[in-house]
């Protein structure tokens, strides 16, 4: 039964039975803690992968760490830029998010008055955020151009290795279809080049854990 307040006018109360067929049951077979199991671990015994584990866990921990720094900074100096955009294009992104903000909504299923309402409030965050990002972006490149930052063939293995994995494609099927999109291609510089930006900022921030100074 759907809520009075779905997201969907049309379907608000309303109760539904959904029939479902099972086609397959799949079950979890525990690995045999074996010398072929410690050896697809590259370790001796289960100390070796607890081991493993453990700092894999840790990496983790600090790379999460590490992202909410830089999202920090990043939103610190973002309240700090006040500068004018071009009119025109800013008119362009804030019509381009809104398109995209109206196929989302169509997309669910969204239409109507819950539609309307729905744009109303997406008109208020887009014009908010919009101009956000365009000062960012500007301030990012910016500043790599002052600091002469520069991508190196490092950063594109790092880059095409992670999102390669992330989107369950091989690194040369990557790399392959990223070539062959030259939007696609100038976006991933770009998003390099501004990952350096932030890494620069973070480095030479004043850093404060639970208010007591950290590092500079």
């Amino acid at each position: 039964t759907f809520p009075e307040d779905f997201r969907i006018e049309a379907l608000r109360g309303k109760t539904l039975n959904y029939h479902f067929v099972v086609r397959e049951v799949h079950g979890f077979q525990p690995p045999a803690f074996d010398d072929a199991f410690f050896k697809n671990f590259g370790v001796k015994d289960m100390d070796g992968v607890k081991k493993q584990i453990r700092e894999r866990m840790e990496q983790q921990a600090e790379a999460n760490e590490m992202n909410n720094v830089y999202d920090q900074v990043t939103k610190a100096y973002s309240a700090l830029l006040d500068f004018e955009l071009p009119p025109k294009r800013l008119a362009e992104a804030i019509k381009e998010g809104m398109d995209m903000e109206k196929k989302s909504l169509e997309g669910r299923g969204v239409t109507g008055d819950e539609l309307a309402k729905e744009l109303e409030a997406a008109q208020k965050k887009v014009n908010e955020d919009i101009p956000k990002t365009m000062r960012l972006m500007r301030a990012f490149d910016v500043i790599a151009q002052k600091e002469n930052l520069q991508v190196q063939n490092d950063d594109l293995y790092s880059y095409c290795a992670f999102n390669a994995q992330q989107m369950g494609m091989s690194f040369d099927q990557f790399v392959k279809e990223i070539r062959n999109d030259r939007g696609a291609w100038d976006n991933m510089i770009a998003t390099i080049i501004r990952q350096k930006v932030i890494a620069l900022m973070v480095k030479e921030a004043d850093i404060t854990v639970n208010g007591a100074p950290e590092a500079k």
